[in-house]
């Protein structure tokens, strides 16, 4: 499947005295009208915002009406400075701008016959009272002190409104929407999965500067979001280098008395019971290591965090005695499980020239997932079958033994966004934004194969003309996955263009105008070397493109594993051969897609013949 998406045209239109947010933004800003002590306004005033997250100082020149503006600083604490000869310098801090804002600061200049300054702080809590978007930005002070998760997405509970765990919604909720509905961006990447709704990238908490949750009232260019915004801001350095180095660690041994849990008895699915599962033994080792400081002091700064996580899974399963080892050994094995995945994350941000700012963030994770581990009943063993969890050796070769009890699979994440601020004067300001997101999961260590798996999705322990040696438990399987994930890929690119223009008539005016190209991509080949076939005890099999009573096919009534002979074997009718999966409602499927979906092989329907 690939889409292509442009839109060209006016993407928003204030007649109203607003500066006006762009497209997944990065950044705030800070306005507002010089006068002297008597209430004129005052022309040709320096204003001045210097910020620890801002590189080197930013100036402006009131304009013939006393305005001056910011209209692009990156959130943080600011002090803005007034200044005109003849008038006593006035200096205002301890401005919190968030993402977005756009905060009004005033000055008020006496006269002067001596140099003196005027330290005004913000005590109150300056509002913008321009933007109409409801929002809640969670500073990094913050999320140092609250309980939250490991991932950006934890830190939104604090939202009001939000519920970053609801599983009636599909995951994150804002307002009552559903999961579906919302929109992430990170560093001015648009992290939104096509398909669900969610973010498909991560942020460990320990690399976020600010988190900022839009409700309700946000601007146009957040198209297809009916429900929040959630966007993430991440660290940069400054002008002295600092840095940190930590770890998590978890283990199960930190975790309480093991709870019930209930299930539909796996042989008999009428009754529900409550069973209490052996714990395996599992650790995290979860380090943290971030760094940042100048390239060149007031020119460029860098920042860069890992995050190298390592978990371990230990499980003993002793398998009854009526299975026993097909390659000679123990019936009690030990199975171990462990996964890592590994996160760099990395901004430069710069001041081109007076006027330009510039900033690059990034981002590369790999991830290896985790092995099948067969299951356990409450007193430690497993009804799992025994072969497909051992490797082949000289005891046990293929096909008896599983080769892929290794298969497992691998992730691959990597961004990347830069943006330039270009402030042409004091009415004119541009925004290109660039950024390009790629993900990918495959399967590894482990070989495909046509084995034919016969699966059971619900018992038929006890059913009437069953023979007891084709009774199996519910979720039982006799071969491994016969399917494999060659890759699953999916990119997106953006290219964002817009431009600003401040005016003044009978009151302040921002007009905007923007270009945005989007470009998405997902390509798939997930062969799936299988059919799904439901047989029962004595019955023929019906072709779905048959008529009514008609049979194209069928099973001999004595024959009842449902695996044809080689002279009635089920065939594609477009294919050379077919793979049979017995599983109850189960239909077939046999296809492979790269860039768009095949159509599937026809279903395979079983009636009875009385």
């Amino acid at each position: 499947m690939k889409r292509y998406a442009c839109l060209l045209g006016v993407l928003a239109l204030c007649l109203s005295a607003t500066t006006g947010a762009w497209a997944q933004e990065t950044r705030g800003s800070l306005e507002g009208v010089v006068k002297d002590a008597s209430g004129g306004v005052l022309p040709g005033a320096t204003v001045e915002a210097r910020s620890p997250r801002l590189v080197g100082v930013q100036s402006t020149t009131s304009d013939a009406n006393g305005v001056y503006r910011f209209p692009a600083l990156p959130p943080g604490i600011y002090e803005v400075s007034a200044i005109m000869q003849g008038f006593t310098t006035k200096k205002v801090s301890d401005i919190q701008l968030n993402l977005g804002q756009t905060l009004k600061v005033d000055f008020a200049l006496p006269i002067s016959g001596v140099t003196e300054s005027v330290q005004v702080t913000a005590e109150s809590p300056l509002i913008d009272v321009k933007g109409n978007a409801a929002a809640v930005s969670i500073q990094a002070d913050i999320i140092d002190r609250i309980p939250k998760g490991r991932d950006f997405t934890s830190v939104i509970n604090s939202a009001p409104g939000t519920d970053a765990n609801a599983v009636r919604g599909g995951g994150t909720m804002v307002d009552g929407s559903s999961a579906s509905e919302n929109r992430f961006i990170v560093d001015g990447l648009d992290t939104t999965s096509l398909r669900t709704g969610t973010s498909s990238s991560s942020v460990p908490v320990d690399f976020l500067q600010e988190v900022q949750v839009k409700s309700s009232g946000y601007n146009a260019e957040y198209r297809a979001a009916t429900g929040g915004v959630i966007s993430a801001i991440t660290k940069s350095g400054s002008n002295s280098l600092h840095g940190t180095a930590g770890t998590y660690y978890t283990d199960n041994k930190f975790l309480g008395a093991i709870r019930q849990s209930i299930r539909l008895n796996p042989t008999n699915n009428l009754i529900a019971e409550y069973i209490k599962t052996p714990r395996d033994k599992a650790h995290t080792y979860d380090p943290i290591f971030d760094v940042g400081g100048p390239i060149f002091k007031d020119k460029a700064w860098f920042y860069a965090g890992y995050n190298p996580q390592t978990s371990y899974q230990q499980r003993v399963a002793t398998f009854p005695i009526t299975s026993p080892a097909p390659d000679g050994g123990s019936q009690t094995r030990t199975f171990l499980n462990p996964t890592y995945d590994r996160f760099l994350r990395y901004t430069v941000t710069g001041q081109i020239s007076k006027n330009v700012r510039a900033r690059f963030a990034g981002a590369n994770e790999r991830q290896k997932n985790g092995i099948s581990l067969p299951g356990l009943e409450p007193d430690g063993t497993s009804t799992a079958t025994f072969r497909n969890f051992i490797a082949p050796r000289t005891a046990c070769p293929i096909p008896i033994c599983n080769p892929n009890t290794q298969k497992h699979s691998n992730y691959v994440n990597d961004q990347a966004t830069g943006v330039i601020d270009w402030v042409v004067n004091s009415k004119t300001y541009v925004n290109l934004t660039t950024s390009r997101l790629y993900y990918n999961t495959q399967d590894a260590a482990g070989v495909r194969t046509d084995n034919l798996v016969r699966t059971f999705g619900t018992s038929n322990v006890g059913l009437l003309d069953v023979p007891a040696s084709l009774q199996q438990r519910s979720g039982y399987n006799d071969n491994p996955t016969n399917s494999w994930n060659i890759q699953d890929a999916y990119g997106r690119t953006n290219v964002n263009a817009d431009i600003t223009r401040y005016g003044h008539f009978k009151g302040e005016h921002a007009f905007k105008a923007g270009f945005q190209f989007e470009r998405i991509q997902n390509d798939v080949d997930e062969p799936a070397r299988s059919r799904y076939v439901w047989v029962l005890h004595g019955v023929a099999v019906v072709h779905a493109r048959c008529g009514a009573g008609e049979q194209c096919g069928h099973l001999p009534a004595g024959r009842v594993d449902g695996e044809p002979e080689a002279d009635d074997e089920l065939r594609h009718p477009d294919r050379d051969r077919g793979h049979s999966v017995l599983q109850p409602g189960g239909g077939s499927r046999d296809q492979v897609r790269l860039g768009r979906q095949d159509r599937a092989a026809p279903r395979v329907r079983v009636r009875h013949q009385g």
